[in-house]
């Protein structure tokens, strides 16, 4: 009866630990459910405002890429040296091209 109780006991623990941890690994695996919230929305009669508290934000804030997009594709351009452009630049996109130039350029 003794070893009964035991092996339950030792299982309803293992079962806790196991909750637990899996519990504060998801907690610890979202970045924005860490941070303090800064942000609140205030509602006015012409919209909606996000009001921030400045002094609570730090120098940096980490958000992963997954949150901003679906899907990456990273590009290869150019890099002899006319094809390096300097000053302001604008940048277009379309499905097929991209476009980077400065006023200079026509």
């Amino acid at each position: 009866m003794k070893k009964k109780i035991m092996i339950l006991s030792l299982c309803t623990l293992g079962l806790f630990a196991l909750v637990a941890f899996i519990f504060n690994s998801e907690v610890t695996k979202d970045p924005l459910a860490l941070s303090p919230v800064v942000g609140k929305r205030i509602s006015t009669p012409t919209g909606t405002l996000i009001s921030c508290v400045l002094k609570a934000l730090k120098d940096t804030v980490d958000i992963p890429l997954s949150y901003l997009t679906e899907e990456l594709q990273i590009v290869k351009l150019d890099n002899r040296d006319e094809a390096l452009i300097g000053g302001w630049v604008r940048t277009t996109v379309s499905d097929n091209y991209i476009l980077v130039s400065n006023k200079k350029q026509t």
